[in-house]
């Protein structure tokens, strides 16, 4: 549905605004414009990113590492795209076109942007770099294409098809574009199928209206054709949004009386308001993080990360077996010994060292670096970088590693 040049940025910059804002929406405001509003995913607090404007901006998308959103806005005169930081500073206008350029989409590779626009006279799906150029056309006929997401490993762009009153889902090779014509992924359904997403395991989510003129959520398993239906609701339900490991869903919900951000898990249960806003209308809901379907980045090095490394104003220096251990607000060195560890960073930019054994370190807030040592090829460690921008280290193993860069180290 059409809703109303970029380099690296410093890790600092985005540490304060990234703690826990993991969701971002259009709010249309009782102003009568719309605006970008960030919030956790528990919906409190809220932080409206574009309230220094006039203009609509609308239909937020994040960035893979979460360091930069992508929004449509008219404020030129026309509808473009234009990018910020989490803390709604550092604005840019990423397209200039004849047309509209609307609703975009991060891919889960970070290096390019999808979004619709007709400024070939007709509603087409297109794509540009993260920075701005090499953008172009990988559609182009008489029907209307919109709403464009993302395959999980960024080689295909999905979007609307509609061809009079009928509509459909389709994808698009990004690499062949117009060389290549688009497939069908709906074909001979009885319901008109909008508002894509595809989730890390490839399953598609989307709304589609049913013979009573009602929108609902469904989704379609991978490799199978029949849609399962999430929600049964006499109010709209629409535009799902898949969570990045592929278990939850945001969606937009007419149940309350107006439009408001709802989630839900993957089965339909578990149903609850987000946005919790029972004046305005709030859509275009959007995750934070990597996006599904986000290859590890991990990269193998040779690098050697003893505990007592420097790092700042040092707080908790913990080398004791005791198996909890805790930093403070400040910049930690956290270690744990040879035993099972459990370590949290808490706030603060920490380094956190687990030695051998399963640990289970956890950097929580600020931008942190964290090692995870194998005592035997059996350790198992998990490592969760947390908010901020992290990085994490850890050897050969049975390891669960979630951060925003990876080094799997060698021995040399």
């Amino acid at each position: 549905m059409v809703a109303g040049a970029s380099t690296a940025q410093p890790r600092a910059e985005i540490a304060p605004a990234a703690t826990n804002f993991n969701v971002v929406f259009e709010r249309e405001t009782t102003s009568g414009n719309a605006d970008v509003i960030i919030t956790t995913e528990q919906g409190k607090p809220q932080r409206d990113l574009t309230a220094n404007d006039a203009a609509n901006d609308s239909a937020p998308s994040f960035s893979p590492t979460g360091k930069r959103i992508v929004f449509t806005s008219d404020r030129t005169g026309h509808f473009a795209l234009w990018t910020m930081n989490p803390e709604g500073g550092d604005q840019r206008l990423l397209t200039r076109s004849r047309g509209s350029d609307v609703n975009p989409a991060w891919s889960p590779n970070g290096q390019q942007i999808a979004f619709a626009s007709n400024a070939s006279g007709n509603w087409d799906i297109w794509v540009v770099n993260a920075n701005g150029k090499g953008r172009r056309n990988l559609t182009h006929d008489s029907a209307t294409e919109l709403d464009a997401a993302w395959s999980p490993n960024s080689s295909r762009v999905i979007f609307d098809r509609i061809v009079g009153r009928r509509s459909d889902i389709w994808a698009v090779s990004v690499k062949s574009g117009r060389q290549k014509r688009p497939t069908n992924l709906t074909p001979g359904s009885s319901i008109d199928e909008l508002d894509p997403s595809l989730s890390k395991t490839g399953r598609l989510a989307f709304d589609a209206v049913d013979k009573k003129g009602n929108y609902d959520i469904y989704v379609i398993d991978r490799g199978k054709h029949v849609p399962i239906r999430l929600t049964r609701n006499r109010a709209e339900d629409s535009t799902p949004v898949w969570s990045p490991d592929g278990t939850r869903l945001l969606f937009v919900s007419a149940r309350t009386g107006d439009y408001d951000i709802f989630e839900m898990n993957a089965d339909g249960s578990n149903v609850r308001n987000v946005s919790r806003d029972h004046i305005v209308a709030d859509v275009a809901p959007n995750w934070a993080g990597p996006a599904p379907g986000r290859a590890r980045q991990a990269r193998t090095l040779a690098a050697t990360f003893p505990c007592g490394s420097p790092l700042g104003t040092l707080g908790n220096d913990d080398g004791s077996s005791h198996p909890t251990v805790q930093g403070d607000g400040g910049a930690n060195r956290l270690c744990g010994r040879a035993g099972d560890d459990v370590v949290h960073g808490n706030a603060g930019n920490d380094l956190i060292d687990g030695g051998g054994g399963n640990d289970k370190l956890f950097g929580d807030g600020g931008s942190d670096t964290i090692y995870a040592r194998a005592g035997t090829v059996r350790d198992s460690d998990t490592i969760w970088g947390g908010a901020g921008s992290d990085m994490a280290y850890y050897d050969p193993g049975k390891d669960v590693v979630k951060a925003d860069v990876e080094y799997k180290r060698t021995t040399s």
